[in-house]
């Protein structure tokens, strides 16, 4: 999620690289200056050590020492000629100091510049990625739905766990039924497992929501085959029932993102259910009935099963 540490070692390594630089420029400076000024002019033979023949001149430094006696040798200098060259020559090498540091402290300026707006950008994510919707599957339950086995469900069960709530989620699912006994192949992630088109949307998922059931039935091809699963007080069938499922949902930003789960159950019993309780009902309640029997039933709650699967994993823009 924070990818700042990058962003904090390019700074420190940014900062020793100008510093580097800096110190590269003086000693550029240092070793290229003429400790006897001017240095295109014969040396006064009566001139006296000044500050810029020491080992680190600084070339900005103003040469005032240089106290040259009347000259003997001719075609010397005269003392104020002598005084102009080194003004000039001083001058020069400030200019060129000064034409270097322009020159560093633009490059600093517009590095700056970008990473300041990198780290704004960063900061605008890091808050956007704490704040947004997280969304997986919470639980999921089996309801054969009769007594008599014949209209099996799968409810899932969605959490929201962000700070923000989600515009809408859709899911999608693929169930196996294999045998224990048997040498299977299990899938080693979600991503190995074929899945169909994604069901319709569901809208609004609120802020700490987990309890949202969303319910998906079997054709009547896929009936027989959930059945040859089911274990009995008297039989047991050696059968595993596994879900498999992927949710992809919008959140508050628009942004889409994928959450995959894998839960199952080695014991696929029969149906359970209270007992049968009788509701008498008018005719204005339910014309054309008026006794039924109902009784509620006890879903079978599939655990969670471990398989590389993705989570909170972005996708696309909306």
């Amino acid at each position: 999620m924070f990818n700042s540490d990058w962003r904090g070692g390019f700074a420190v390594g940014l900062s020793i690289a100008l510093l580097g630089m800096t110190g590269l420029v003086l000693w550029i400076f240092s070793v290229s200056y003429c400790p006897d000024a001017p240095c295109h002019y014969q040396k006064h033979p009566d001139q006296t050590e000044t500050y810029n023949q020491r080992w680190f001149p600084l070339p900005w430094y103003p040469n005032a020492t240089l106290q040259p006696k009347p000259p003997t040798a001719e075609g010397a200098p005269k003392d104020h000629e002598y005084g102009d060259l080194v003004a000039q020559e001083s001058m020069a090498r400030a200019t060129n100091v000064i034409a270097w540091a322009t020159i560093v402290s633009v490059m600093t300026a517009m590095i700056g510049v970008w990473l300041l707006i990198s780290n704004l950008s960063l900061t605008r994510k890091t808050n956007q990625d704490q704040a947004r919707a997280y969304v997986h599957a919470e639980s999921v339950e089996f309801l054969w739905r009769s007594v008599g086995h014949t209209n099996p469900r799968i409810v899932v069960f969605v959490r929201n766990c962000g700070q923000t709530p989600a515009k809408w989620y859709r899911v999608r699912l693929k169930h196996i039924v294999f045998d224990q006994d048997k040498s299977v192949r299990w899938p080693e992630s979600v991503d190995k497992v074929e899945f169909g088109e994604f069901s319709r949307s569901w809208n609004a998922i609120s802020t700490g929501s987990d309890d949202l059931s969303t319910p998906f039935d079997f054709t009547d091809a896929e009936i027989p085959g959930i059945q040859s699963a089911r274990n009995t007080a008297l039989t047991y069938s050696g059968k595993s029932f596994a879900v498999f499922g992927e949710i992809e949902y919008c959140t508050f930003f628009g942004e889409v993102f994928l959450s995959q789960f894998c839960f199952g159950t080695h014991d696929l019993r029969s149906y359970r259910g209270d007992a049968p309780e009788k509701i008498t009902l008018t005719p204005d309640e339910m014309p054309g009935m008026v006794n039924e029997t109902r009784r509620k039933e006890h879903p079978i709650k599939l655990s969670r099963w471990p398989i590389d699967a993705r989570t909170y994993e972005y996708q696309r823009a909306e």
